[in-house]
Parts: C-alpha cells; sequence; structure tokens
C-alpha cells in the first residue's frame, strides 16, 4: 500500500492527497506536523521537506514527480494527457506554475511583512493574466480535467488565507476554481486545517447542496458568548437549527456570522451564530454532511442509538426529534458538493 507523508498544511502534499482520492485506490496518508517533523522525514528525503511517497523500496519526493508516478501506476482515470505532444506541454506549464507562483509559497507563509507583500502583488499579477484562458475553457487544458488543474487548485484554495485579493478581473479564474473546488475526491483530501481555511465556502456550498436535493439542512453549533440563541434550547452547551428555506428568513451566511429569523414556539427571534462555532451541517433525512474541529470540546452528535433519550431535535422545528450524523464529529473529510444529477454522492459520516 502506498503511504504518503503528508503536511497538514502543505499545498504540496494537499495537490498528492487529490490525486490519490482522484484516483480511489488503496492507500495511507500519515499526517505531519510541519513545524515539528520527525527525523524520518529527512532520512527519506535529503531536502527534508513535504510530501514523500512510500511503496515498498520506492522513495519518492516533489510532488509533480509523486503525483505522475501515481498517474501512471494506476491510469484510471489518466490525469497526464496521453498524446506526446500535448503531455510535453502539460509537463511545461507545470514548470511555469512552478516558477510562477508556487516558488512564492516560502514568502507568502514567512511572516515578514515585505517579502509577504512583493510575493502576494506576484502571484496577483500572474493569476489576472491566467484569468482569460477559462472564459473559453472548462478546464486549464480545455475540457478535461488533468494534473494542471490538480497542480493550481490548492494554491486557488488559500488565496484568501493568504489575503489574496483578485478582484472583478480574475472572476473567470475564480468560477473554475469554484468547479475544481467541487469535486468529491477535492473536498475528501481537505484536512481539518485545511477546512477551516475556507470554512464558509464549504458551509454554503453544502447547504446550497441540501436544499438543491430536497434536503433539509440541519446546523450544529458549539454555544458561546457570541451566539445569539434561544438560550432555553440550548443542551450540553450546544444546539441544533433547521436553516431550511421553509424554516427560517433573510438568511446569510457570512465569513464570520450566519444570520437570520425563526420561529420558536410561535415567537419570532432574531439568530446570529459566529461561523467559527458550527461543527456541522448536514441532511436531516440522511445524516450525510461534513463537520468541523471547533476551538472548544464539543459534544457528540447524537447516534441512532441515543435518539430514545429524549435529547430535542431542531429547536425552530415542530415534531419529533430526528436523528443528527450517525457519529461525533471526526477529521476525516465526508463532504461532498453538488452532484450533476442523480443519487446524490454524500457519504454518511461514521
Amino acid at each position: 500500500m502506498m503511504q504518503l507523508y503528508s503536511g497538514t498544511t502543505c499545498p504540496f502534499s494537499h495537490r498528492c492527497r487529490f490525486v490519490l482520492y482522484e484516483k480511489g485506490m488503496d492507500f495511507q496518508v500519515i499526517d505531519v506536523d510541519m513545524y515539528n517533523k520527525p527525523e524520518d522525514i529527512a532520512v527519506m528525503n535529503p531536502y527534508n521537506r513535504l510530501p514523500v511517497l512510500v511503496e515498498r523500496d520506492l522513495i519518492l519526493y516533489e510532488s509533480n514527480i509523486i503525483n505522475e508516478y501515481i498517474d501512471e501506476r494506476f491510469p484510471h482515470p489518466q490525469l497526464m494527457p496521453a498524446d506526446p505532444v500535448m503531455r510535453a506541454r502539460a509537463r511545461l506549464m507545470l514548470f511555469n506554475m512552478e516558477v510562477e507562483l508556487f516558488s512564492q509559497i516560502d514568502a507568502l507563509e514567512s511572516g515578514k511583512e515585505k517579502q509577504t507583500d512583493r510575493a502576494k502583488a506576484h502571484v496577483t499579477d500572474r493569476l489576472i493574466e491566467l484569468a482569460p484562458i477559462f472564459t473559453k475553457t472548462k478546464h486549464m487544458l480545455g475540457d478535461d480535467f488533468t494534473m494542471l488543474d490538480v497542480a493550481i487548485a490548492p494554491l486557488l484554495w488559500r488565496l484568501d488565507h493568504y489575503g489574496i485579493k483578485l478582484g472583478k478581473p480574475a472572476a473567470p479564474l475564480m468560477k473554475y476554481a469554484e468547479r475544481i473546488f467541487s469535486r468529491p475526491a477535492f473536498i475528501e483530501a481537505l484536512t481539518p486545517s485545511e477546512k477551516v481555511m475556507r470554512k464558509p465556502y464549504l458551509l454554503r456550498a453544502l447547504y446550497e447542496w441540501c436544499v438543491d436535493n430536497g434536503y433539509t439542512p440541519h446546523l450544529a453549533v458549539k454555544v458561546d458568548s457570541r451566539s445569539q440563541v434561544p438560550s432555553e434550547y440550548v443542551r450540553n452547551g450546544e444546539i441544533t437549527l433547521n436553516v431550511s428555506p421553509s424554516a427560517v428568513h433573510k438568511l446569510q451566511m457570512g465569513n464570520e456570522l450566519i444570520e437570520f429569523s425563526a420561529r420558536f414556539a410561535g415567537v419570532a427571534r432574531q439568530i446570529s451564530v459566529p461561523v467559527a462555532c458550527v461543527y456541522a451541517l448536514y441532511a436531516r433525512e440522511t445524516g450525510h454532511g461534513m463537520t468541523f474541529d471547533v476551538d472548544a470540546a464539543k459534544p457528540a452528535i447524537q447516534t441512532d442509538a441515543e435518539k430514545e433519550t429524549g435529547r430535542p431535535g431542531p429547536s425552530n422545528e415542530a415534531g419529533p426529534a430526528l436523528p443528527a450524523p450517525a457519529a461525533a464529529p471526526v477529521a476525516t473529510p465526508t463532504e461532498p458538493t453538488k452532484p450533476t444529477g442523480g443519487k446524490p454522492q454524500l457519504r454518511r459520516i461514521k
């Protein structure tokens, strides 16, 4: 079985995780603290950098080399073009991407203001130059999803985290980014630390998935002093809210707060909860959804065995209590995005 030593916040490791989940084969991801690497990493990679792939006697490092090996080892779905000319062009574009964009990662993460500002300006200019491509094509090399899309996706995911604002000139690029972010493999590849980088986006995407498929989205919140919720409905420091369009009014899912009005026992109340306090959003009917780590310890989500204990369901919904996701929040991503048709592709949280 392949083993990938992966940094939990490393964009290069993110690339390799993305490919592994796209391939759907058996593998093991070994999470590594970027700031406290075990000595084994330097033994396997003389540059002491992540990611590192191990398969039997083979040890590989550098994300693009790892990904090409995985693509050749498991050719379905094929991510590098089959045609030699197109494959050569793809490799040249990958090289340019490293030189023009990913060479700035160390500066973006350096914490040194002048160095970071120069890197942000450079990446902004290069991405704006790239944006017009996506007015004519769906992906980097046309209609097909390829290794180029894998390679750039981790940077696009981190733009807000790095403080990079592209504005209207990059609108086609950001629409393209949303298509990539909606791939189930991309979401499965996210670590808890990476989910937090764009948690508001994930909450909005999952909410839309529930509504578009006729499900009732429920929001599980760890209540703190910043939360504006009816205290009489809080149980064990948490509250579960039905946020379906029929249950709430003027729903605003912002980057910092989720706000809406709803009726509780017939009385209209204004609700406001910090995004940071949301630890789950899931479909009531299936229990499919996503969980997040929050700062404080949180109670386990109700299991099927516990639903008879009398714990109330969503406090702004009439009727009997309904089960939440089938286990406590876990780090493994289980969330998809909107399916293109047919049966939804979410997995039950276990």
